[in-house]
């Protein structure tokens, strides 16, 4: 219900309740004028009747006592007189007047033992007649008897009632009226302006901030109207401020991924140039050597040794940035991780036991098929196995683990995700923890005197990234490192590699 007719309603039924309360009293108030008026009629009346009549009834002449109640009743007609003797009895009345009525004699009796005037109803709570008795006295005699006018109420009950209508109609016009100015003028004074600053707020909603109201009155919609102008004027301006504001971001987040790519290519030419001109040192070096000396089998044998050995390691360079700029998305099928795994253990297992480092595996048959690149997954396993055992010292133990567990908040998820944790884990000399922010950063090594180039790790985070997993590191120094990652289960739910022995063999494959 819109206000205007919430404050309509309010009026008309304040105004209902206080005009019904009045014209309730009015009623009341006319109707005990009334009877005031007819008591004091009957009191008059009876007051001049009581010497004459009480003389008659002395002297015993009922006759002109009935021929007066004769002549009264022409006159008066609209009240009965009854005479009652000493003892109660009925001596005379007016003509018509009903002699058989028990409250006039009652009264009559009354008035009598008392000696007082009595006035009484027929009917308290609604009534149709007044009885009035008055006594009657002689000088030396006393009370002789009494005089009784009844009179019907028939006049004053039609004048209530008239009154009752015309109030009640008073009232019900009044509501009428009331309510119909009530809503026109709740409608133009408060109605169209509320509608007008809804629409407005409305169109301020969808985007419009031209949107403004028109200020015509001084009173309280028109201050709002002014605040709701001066709002908008401020949105505007907030809203011009917030787009330079995006503008310069913009240009200022533009600048900075111009100058980080900048930053990027001038840490990757200087990691390309330390990296790569080692090498060509040695190879220009050799090369100078060998067209400076007689022909020697032997020192031939060894220059192209050492000449084959350096362009490996600048192939094995290259190969790493060219893993690490490519980006090419990863062809995922369902796979057993245990497979990968394997084959890198397998392939890394020698190189283990040259060593003197023992690599365990721990792999329970629960654990998940997950849609993955294979050849990329073998990639990561063979990454963070071999900086393990590079960083692990004779003797020591490098232990792989597989297990089904739930991630939190993976990156685009929230929440608990159903996946699969591997996890590789040394017992070598740890990272300390001024470095362990930055392992993932690519050209950063801790083993550039061993020809570290500091991309294993970035390439790892990168590919898991593809994945939709995460990697991370924790490390106690002098004691060794942990490395994890992360892997979500596909859409098809937690499937195991018993569940489902195609997609296994084919991620295998």
């Amino acid at each position: 219900m819109r206000i205007p007719s919430k404050m309509t309603l309010a009026l008309s039924a304040t105004g209902l309740v206080l005009f019904g309360a009045y014209a309730v009293y009015l009623v009341h108030a006319e109707d005990e004028d009334l009877r005031a008026t007819i008591v004091r009629e009957a009191q008059m009346l009876g007051h001049s009747l009581q010497t004459a009549i009480a003389d008659a009834l002395r002297d015993r002449q009922m006759a002109d006592v009935q021929e007066l109640l004769v002549r009264l009743d022409k006159v008066e007609q609209w009240v009965d007189i009854m005479v009652y003797d000493q003892a109660g009895a009925l001596q005379a009345q007016s003509p018509g007047s009903l002699a058989t009525q028990a409250l006039e004699g009652r009264a009559a009796l009354k008035s009598i033992r008392t000696g007082k005037s009595f006035l009484t109803y027929d009917h308290p709570a609604d009534p149709k007649r007044l009885v009035l008795a008055l006594p009657m006295r002689l000088e030396h005699r006393g009370i002789i008897g009494a005089i009784v006018l009844a009179r019907p109420l028939d006049d004053l009950r039609a004048d209530i009632a008239r009154t009752r209508r015309d109030a009640a109609t008073s009232v019900a016009l009044f509501v009428l009226a009331a309510t119909l100015i009530g809503l026109i003028l709740g409608r133009v004074y408060l109605g169209a302006p509320m509608s007008g600053l809804v629409s407005a707020m409305r169109r301020v909603r969808e985007g419009d901030l031209a949107s403004h109201l028109p200020v015509r009155r001084k009173d309280e919609i028109g201050e709002a109207a002014k605040e709701f102008n001066v709002m908008v004027t401020e949105l505007q301006e907030v809203r011009q401020r917030l787009a330079e504001e995006a503008s310069r971001r913009q240009a200022l987040e533009h600048g900075l991924q111009e100058a980080d790519k900048l930053i990027t290519i001038g840490q990757l030419a200087a990691s390309v140039a330390h990296e790569i001109g080692s090498p060509l040192q040695v190879l220009v070096g050799r090369a100078h050597a060998l067209a400076e000396h007689d022909y020697d089998v032997e020192r031939v044998r060894r220059s192209s040794e050492i000449i084959a050995r350096q362009g490996e390691r600048i192939t094995g360079i290259v190969e790493q940035l060219m893993t690490y700029a490519r980006r090419r998305p990863p062809r995922t099928i369902l796979t057993d991780l245990r497979e990968p795994v394997r084959a890198v253990l397998d392939l890394l297992a020698i190189e283990g036991k040259k060593q003197g480092i023992a690599i365990s595996l721990t792999a329970p048959d629960d654990v998940p098929v997950v849609p993955c690149d294979s050849n990329r997954i073998q990639q990561v396993v063979f990454n963070l196995l071999r900086n393990a055992l590079n960083a692990t010292p004779k003797g020591g133990h490098v232990s792989v683990e597989l297990a089904r567990a739930p991630i939190d908040d993976l990156p685009g998820r929230t929440g608990k995700t159903p996946g699969v944790v591997l996890a590789v884990e040394d017992d070598g000399s740890g990272i300390a923890p001024e470095n362990l922010q930055r392992v993932f950063e690519p050209f950063y090594t801790t083993r550039a005197e061993a020809g570290g180039v500091g991309l294993g790790l970035a390439v790892v985070k990168a590919i898991v990234a593809e994945h939709g997993g995460r990697v991370s590191a924790t490390s106690d120094l002098g004691k060794g490192s942990r490395f994890l990652v992360e892997l979500p289960v596909g859409s098809e739910g937690i499937v195991t590699a018993t569940q489902a022995p195609k997609a296994v063999q084919e991620g295998a494959a």
